[in-house]
């Protein structure tokens, strides 16, 4: 019973629906509150948690030097040992020391305030080791 009262109600719903459609297609009057309305499929996409994460090179082999996360390939700042690095749009910065002994660079990847209120930067620990001559790699571990 409950089946066929949905599917009757279906029907008249796509029924009524499609007339609708029908007489405005045929007869289009455009009202002048509905000239600016926007139009078509819209959509938006909210993202909390942090955007870049994952794995981290540090490409040392040409005069400037190259850092590669999440896409992204950003010149890298480097005076003696310290090095750093800032995404675009402050999506996250890396800032580090080489530590020539033992062939690793250590630092902290630093991620943006979240977009819920009194969220703050976080800092998280990275160690990238050399892959090799003049390459490092590492992983970037971010909260949520």
């Amino acid at each position: 019973m409950k089946t066929t009262i949905f599917k009757t109600g279906f029907l008249i719903c796509f029924i009524f629906l499609s007339s609708e459609s029908f007489c405005q297609s045929t007869n289009p009057v455009v009202k002048p509150e509905m000239e600016n309305r926007l139009i078509g499929i819209w959509g938006m996409d909210q993202v909390f948690g942090p955007v870049i994460k994952g794995e981290v090179t540090i490409d040392t082999r040409d005069s400037i030097w190259i850092a590669g996360i999440s896409g992204y390939k950003i010149h890298v700042n480097h005076i003696s040992n310290s090095i750093n690095f800032a995404l675009p749009d402050n999506l996250g910065e890396f800032r580090g020391t080489m530590d020539n002994s033992s062939k690793k660079i250590f630092g902290h990847w630093i991620q943006p305030a979240g977009a819920a209120q009194y969220i703050f930067k976080r800092t998280s620990p990275v160690e990238l080791s050399m892959i090799e001559k003049n390459i490092w790699r590492g992983l970037v571990y971010s909260f949520r």
